[in-house]
């Protein structure tokens, strides 16, 4: 039934749950989904560029995320810090 809706409906991807998730790191997962289907090899390769895509985002993420209570901390913006 499933396979009957996406046939019918298209696939739509889910949002993402983390926010600091790139749209080029989404295609890449969308990529590596449909070559675990078919080419196993492909897969590996895709599956270690997800993992190293995915900490990239968000170590970019929490860096700025720190430069931004850095200002706040600087300009003494409290508030903002919490």
């Amino acid at each position: 039934m499933h396979i009957m809706v996406i046939q019918l409906l298209g696939y739509q991807r889910p949002k993402p749950k983390k926010s600091w998730i790139t749209e080029e790191t989404l295609s890449l997962i969308d990529e590596k989904r449909l070559a675990r289907q078919s080419d196993l090899k492909k897969y590996k390769e895709l599956k270690s560029t997800v993992q190293k895509c995915v900490r990239k985002d968000k170590q970019n993420h929490i860096n700025a995320l720190s430069e931004s209570l850095e200002e706040a901390s600087v300009k003494g913006h409290m508030r903002e810090m919490f």
